[in-house]
């Protein structure tokens, strides 16, 4: 290995990933409230709300994101328009960041505090004791969870990533896994 000599040659594009040096501690409110009432002598019914609100978790956001309008700019511009193929539009960033990486980064992913989520939950469960030596128990969940971001680390193609940077907010919708 020689100094100040690149170990891979690329194609002209490279990613550079980032973590902020004050990055917030994520964290989770859970609640929940549930109310039983014997309806029978060896009969309960169970009904109870749970919930959660998770806040500052973590995210990918690509820092050098073109914007909207210089995606539109770029396809106006080029003959005959609209003619701009995947990964044409510049980045805002176009300076080499090292001497060991020749290339200008295409993306720059930072991993950031920024996303939340939402679960609530109605939880309904009748229970049945000591008939003929049995219990017995029906339980249903009706649930749905709303987030900005449904996996921190992309174990998840792009799950991290929201789909315009520069409009995080814009990724709130049914989490992955809801």
């Amino acid at each position: 290995i020689q100094p100040d000599t690149p170990m891979f040659v690329r194609d002209g594009t490279s990613d550079v990933s980032t973590v902020p040096q004050n990055m917030r501690t994520p964290y989770i409110y859970n609640y929940n409230l549930n109310v039983q009432q014997a309806l029978f002598r060896d009969t309960t019914l169970e009904v109870g709300y749970v919930g959660s609100a998770g806040r500052k978790l973590l995210r990918l956001r690509d820092l050098n994101q073109p914007t909207q309008a210089e995606i539109t700019a770029a396809d106006l511009a080029c003959t005959p328009a609209p003619c701009i193929l995947d990964g044409a539009v510049p980045r805002p960033i176009t300076t080499q960041i090292s001497a060991l990486e020749p290339f200008a980064p295409y993306a720059v992913n930072q991993l950031e505090a920024s996303a939340t989520s939402n679960y609530n939950s109605l939880q309904v469960s009748l229970t049945q004791r000591h008939w003929r030596a049995w219990t017995n128990q029906i339980s249903y969940t009706w649930s749905h969870s709303i987030d900005t971001a449904s996996d921190s680390q992309d174990y998840v193609p792009n799950a991290a990533m929201p789909q315009n940077s520069n409009n995080v907010a814009g990724d709130k919708g049914p989490s992955n896994y809801d």
